[in-house]
C-alpha cells in the first residue's frame, strides 16, 4: 500500500496503511465500484454542496498524478480522499438533511426494498459469515453469543418493518442525502462523498443516537423540526433495533479477514446497559407518538 499510495499520488509514508494524515489534513483511499466520470459527478456533487453550507468544510478527492480521480489495484477502483482535521455536532447533519434533497435523484424506495435488502444481509451473516469465527478462537463464545443477539435484533426489526407496511403502506417518502454510516463526527466521515447515499432523516439520527452524539430530548426535537411521520417515527425505531454495527464487523471478518474479537468484547461489556438504553427511548416514542407497541423489548427492562 505504501508503494501504491506513493506512486499514485505522491505521498510517502512511514507505514503500510490505507489512512493517514498530512500537514492537517486526514487522507483515506476508499474501495468502490465507480467509473471516473461517476467520481467526477460526485467530485461536483460535493463542492456544490459545500457552497450552501454555513460552515467552512474543506474535503475533496484527490487526483492521482494522471490527473484522475479513480486509479486501480488489486482490489479493483479506489480513490483517495482528503478532509481538513475538523470535528462537527449533530447540527451539521441536521443541515445536511434539510438541504439534501437537491443533491439525489427521484426514485421509487419503498420499505418493501428496505426488508429485502435487510433479510439479504442476514442470510449472507447466517450462512457465510459465522463460520468464519474458528472453534478454536479464544473468542469464539463471545462472537458466537454476540452474533446469535444481533441475529435476534435483526430479524425482529425486519418484522417491525413489515408492521409498518402494513400499517402505514410501503411508501417510503422525503428521501434526502444522509450517509451510509456514522461512525465518527469527524469531517473525513461526514463529507467523505463515498459515504453519502439516497435515504430518509432517520437513517441520520439513528447512528448519532447509537453513537451517542444526540440526546433524547434533542431527538424529538428534531422528530418536530424535520415533520417526521409516524413512518418515519417508526422507521426509526426499526433503524435503532437493526444492529448495523454488529453485522459489520461479521461481514468484515469474512471479507477482509479483520480480527474483531476486541470489538466484540466490547459490544458483549456494554451490550445489556445500550439495549436497556434503546428500550427506554422506544417505549417512550410509542406512548408519545401512539406507536405499534413492540411487547418483547419490556422484558430487557
Amino acid at each position: 500500500m505504501r508503494s501504491f499510495i506513493y506512486d499514485q499520488y505522491g505521498y510517502l509514508l512511514e507505514k503500510d496503511v490505507n489512512e493517514f494524515s498530512f500537514e492537517g489534513y486526514d487522507f483515506r483511499l476508499v474501495a468502490h465500484e465507480k467509473s471516473e466520470d461517476e467520481v467526477r459527478e460526485l467530485a461536483f456533487a460535493l463542492n456544490e454542496l459545500k457552497k450552501t453550507l454555513p460552515f467552512s468544510v474543506k474535503s475533496f478527492i484527490v487526483e492521482s498524478r494522471n490527473h484522475t480521480l479513480v486509479t486501480e489495484n488489486e482490489f479493483g477502483n479506489v480513490s483517495l480522499i482528503a478532509a481538513k482535521k475538523d470535528v462537527y455536532n449533530f447540527n451539521a447533519i441536521i443541515y445536511i438533511i434539510e438541504h439534501g434533497s437537491q443533491y439525489i435523484k427521484k426514485t421509487n424506495y419503498t420499505i418493501s426494498n428496505l426488508i429485502d435488502l435487510w433479510e439479504e444481509k442476514l442470510s449472507l451473516i447466517e450462512e457465510k459469515y459465522l463460520g468464519e469465527t474458528k472453534i478454536d478462537d479464544y473468542a469464539f463464545q463471545i462472537v458466537n453469543v454476540e452474533s446469535i443477539y444481533a441475529i435476534g435484533l435483526a430479524s425482529n426489526a425486519i418484522q417491525y418493518l413489515a408492521d409498518i407496511k402494513k400499517d402505514y403502506g410501503d411508501s417510503i417518502p422525503n428521501l434526502t442525502l444522509v450517509h451510509k454510516r456514522i461512525e465518527s463526527m469527524r469531517s473525513i466521515d461526514i463529507f467523505n462523498p463515498f459515504n453519502f447515499i439516497q435515504d430518509t432523516a432517520c437513517r441520520d439520527l439513528s447512528f448519532l443516537y447509537k453513537i451517542n452524539e444526540i440526546k433524547e430530548k434533542e431527538l424529538f426535537d428534531f422528530f418536530e423540526k424535520l415533520n417526521f411521520s409516524k413512518t418515519d417515527l417508526s422507521l426509526f425505531i426499526a433503524r435503532l433495533l437493526f444492529p448495523t454495527y454488529t453485522l459489520d464487523l461479521l461481514e468484515d471478518q469474512y471479507n477482509i479477514k479483520k480480527n474483531i474479537s476486541k470489538e466484540f468484547f466490547e459490544l458483549n461489556k456494554n451490550g445489556k446497559k445500550r439495549m436497556q438504553k434503546n428500550a427506554l427511548l422506544i417505549n417512550h416514542m410509542i406512548k408519545k407518538y401512539a406507536l405499534r407497541p413492540i411487547e418483547w423489548l419490556n422484558t430487557v427492562l
